[in-house]
């Protein structure tokens, strides 16, 4: 068996060799992605004010991709550490 993710469904449509064997997860609500930014790595004990205001907001453009959260909470832990130096 193999499994394959893709975002285009023109990839999932030419690879999909069952029918209705397409999985597509929903997406995570605001808040969700939040958590995943200020948890990742537990940045949220260090954060400012500003920064964790900073970060509510760009959750809300995450657009519910959990990837885009992590990715987000390494940038915002590398810009408070710059901070803290």
């Amino acid at each position: 068996m193999i499994i394959v993710t893709t975002r285009s469904q023109d990839v999932a449509s030419t690879v999909q060799t069952f029918p209705n064997q397409r999985h597509q997860p929903g997406r995570l609500k605001d808040s969700e992605c939040w958590s995943i930014i200020k948890d990742q790595e537990s940045i949220s004990s260090r954060m400012s004010r500003e920064l964790e205001l900073i970060g509510m907001k760009i959750a809300k453009q995450c657009q519910g991709v959990p990837l885009v959260g992590k990715v987000i909470a390494g940038t915002m832990r590398g810009v408070e550490m710059s901070r803290g130096a």
